[in-house]
């Protein structure tokens, strides 16, 4: 009982600060008029002269540098997708499921990377 009331603790928890930066997100996007133009051009010429999915993984790891977003956000995706994964083996939808685990381990290195970058800016600072 204890466990199950700890665990709906942290789901909370995480959720307001899940709820908190997705606001941050959508002011910064408002207020930033330009980078978020600049962003879109370039979104746009990556899709096309790449792919769809890489253009969009490129644009997320841009936007999250650019305005300094908590790259917590893209763990959280991350490990929805991974949680959701075994639904679609069991679901018979293999193509899904491995797109999914895909998808988890790219948002996984993007907030790997901006988690490190993050410390290295950190780091000078001092």
């Amino acid at each position: 009982m204890l466990i199950a009331k700890y665990a709906i603790t942290k789901f909370n928890q995480s959720w307001k600060s899940l709820v908190k930066t997705t606001g941050q997100i959508i002011k910064d996007l408002i207020s930033k008029k330009y980078y978020s133009g600049g962003l879109v051009i370039c979104f746009m010429l990556l899709a096309w002269l790449i792919n769809l999915e890489m253009a969009i993984f490129l644009t997320l790891f841009a936007v999250f540098l650019l305005f300094s977003w908590e790259n917590k956000v893209l763990a959280i995706f991350a490990l929805i997708f991974l949680f959701s994964y075994p639904f679609f083996l069991l679901a018979q939808n293999e193509a899904i499921a491995e797109r999914l685990a895909l998808y988890a381990y790219y948002l996984l290195a993007l907030a790997l990377c901006l988690q490190i970058i993050k410390n290295l800016k950190n780091r000078s600072q001092l």
